[in-house]
Order: C-alpha cells, then structure tokens, then sequence
C-alpha cells in the first residue's frame, strides 16, 4: 500500500482515483489547514479588485470554492501547476485558468511568461501565512502591484498524532509515501526526525510530483526516490504501477 500524504479533501480525490485503478492506498495524516476568517470576509472585494488571481495551492482552491462564481469574468485566473489548474477549471465551469506547464510552481510562472505575458496590473495572491519570496521578488522588481490574501493556516498534525504516524510508518506493507508538496515534505523530515523513525522513512519508496520536492529530501540524506514524469494524477498512477511492477 502506498500512504498520500496531503490534505485530507486532496487526498480523498486522488485516493478514490488511484484506488479505482486497482491501486491499494491510504492516507498520511501529516498536514491540516485552518481557515482565517477576516481574510475569507473580503477576499472576494480584494480578488475583484485585481486584474488576476493567483491561487497558490488545491487548498486555497477549496477554501473559495462557495465564492468562486463571484469572481468577476474580467479577472483571469491562474494555478501553479496543472494538477491546481485543473482543479480549479472543473471548480469554476470551464473557465480559462492560465499555469506553467513545463515546470510546476513559482518557477515555472515566471520562466514560461505566464504572469508577463498575461499584462496584469494588480495581482490577488491566495496564500497561507506569507508570500512566497521568490514572487514577491519578482512582482516588486517588473513593479506589478498585490494583494496577498492570507487564507489559511497549515499545520503539521503528525507531531500532534505521534502515535499513529508511528503505527502507519511502521507497517511493512505501507510500502511507499506519495509526498505532493516542499511543505509536505519538510513535515515529514520533522517527523522523521522528531518522532526516531528516520530508519523507517528510508525503507520506504518515497513518491515525489516535483523536481523541488525531490531535490529537498536528497539534500536531507535519502536516496529512496522517485519523481513522477508531471504533477497530474495519471503520471502518478503510472510510476505506482511501474513500482508494483518492480516489487513482483
């Protein structure tokens, strides 16, 4: 069995998805998020107030999921990745969503042109706690003006449930962890850390749908790695079959 480690509404849709593929999942309870009621308020005068909106994550996507149609048409949509693009499409009757789609996240708006390209005066960026800096960086220096909506909160819950992220990791037939964040990752690590189960997370096959995830856990010393070929949940199914392929 391969452990999603993502929120609980993110993980349930690519839970039902890969199980309806015959693949056997579960979930990782390492991350939660807390809504921030004063910014829900007026989020959608402050999105309205803009030429485009930035959503950052599937769980800024969920939040605003009751107050999507209220988004002015006028206001173009953007998503960091295809997997949020798609999302947040099916979320907002086909409307066009605007996403890099060779590199995934911050990296990939700017390098592909997304945002320039796009001639945005004003961008609305939907967010948890603080911006991103690498786009503050970049909004400050090509002088395009924001309004970072602070959303929600995360939470790594792992630290708070010891017990049964110690029960599920040590399980030998939970043979992998589908990891679908940085955020996700470094949580992990703390609890790989914090809770003495480093041994335990190295014999896993850890599942990563980013270079940037990648790249952080080599850094932190594991070599179990294997990144799916994109974000979108058919690449992930893909690898899954292609490692119970190997394990037979």
């Amino acid at each position: 069995m391969y452990l999603i480690a993502r929120p609980l509404v993110q993980a349930n849709l690519l839970l039902e998805y890969l199980q309806a593929n015959g693949v056997k999942v579960g979930v990782l309870p390492l991350i939660d998020t807390r809504l921030n009621p004063n910014s829900y308020y007026d989020s959608v005068i402050r999105i309205n107030n803009c030429d485009g909106v930035l959503f950052t994550s599937p769980t800024s996507i969920d939040y605003m999921s009751e107050k999507l149609a209220l988004i002015s048409p006028t206001c173009k949509l953007f998503a960091v990745g295809a997997s949020s693009a798609n999302y947040l499409k099916d979320k907002t009757a086909g409307r066009l969503v605007n996403y890099p789609q060779r590199i995934s996240g911050v990296r990939g708006l700017i390098a592909e042109n997304i945002l320039s390209g796009s001639k945005i005066r004003k961008l609305a960026v939907i967010g948890s706690e603080k911006m991103n800096q690498t786009l503050l960086d970049y909004l400050t220096i090509n002088q395009v003006e924001y309004d970072f909506i602070d959303l929600y909160k995360r939470v790594n819950i792992g630290l708070e449930n010891p017990l049964l992220i110690r029960k599920l990791l040590s399980d030998t037939a939970n043979v992998g962890i589908i990891i679908t964040s940085k955020l996700i990752a470094e949580y992990l690590v703390t609890c790989a850390n914090e809770l003495d189960l480093n041994y335990i997370v190295t014999a896993k096959k850890l599942i990563t749908i980013h270079p940037q995830i990648t790249e952080y856990l080599y850094q932190q010393g594991f070599k179990n790695l294997c990144e799916t070929s994109s974000a979108d949940k058919n690449s992930v199914l893909t690898l899954l079959r292609d490692l119970e392929y190997e394990r037979q």
